[in-house]
């Protein structure tokens, strides 16, 4: 079995939206809490890791359902994808060339982690890796 990488992408605005709709429906039982999801963007700019990759989190306020589960309960109907799973999978030999790619996007360890570690991972993948 392949090694597999899995990226998420949502709509933000369409989950805010939503969340905001069911906390205003009205009184919520104590024990479990709203059905929501809470998007949450780092307020301080002292992690520049976090800031290079301008990560947001999600933060599910009700008790034992994933985000997946989530989604799919409350856009069931949705015709627009409103989260998308990306499975990235590891062939022999397809490693290289997917680096190639992100690297041609600007997507690497120079620009995700954006300190001396990170260079020194960008310099070293330059060194293993033809026309990187």
């Amino acid at each position: 079995m392949p090694n597999l990488r899995i990226v998420y992408a949502i709509a933000k605005q369409k989950v805010e939206t939503k969340s905001k709709e069911i906390m205003a429906s009205g009184p919520v039982p104590v024990l479990i809490g709203f059905d929501a999801v809470e998007i949450i963007s780092p307020q301080v700019d002292d992690n520049s890791r976090l800031i290079n990759q301008s990560g947001l989190f999600t933060k599910k306020l009700g008790w034992n359902r994933n985000i997946e589960t989530w989604v799919s309960k409350h856009f069931k109907n949705e015709i627009d994808a409103v989260m998308i799973k990306i499975i990235i999978g590891e062939n022999v030999g397809e490693r290289d060339e997917f680096l190639r790619f992100l690297n041609r996007m600007n997507i690497n360890h120079l620009t995700l982690f954006p300190d001396l570690d990170g260079a020194a991972k960008y310099c070293n993948m330059r060194f293993e890796i033809k026309d990187y």
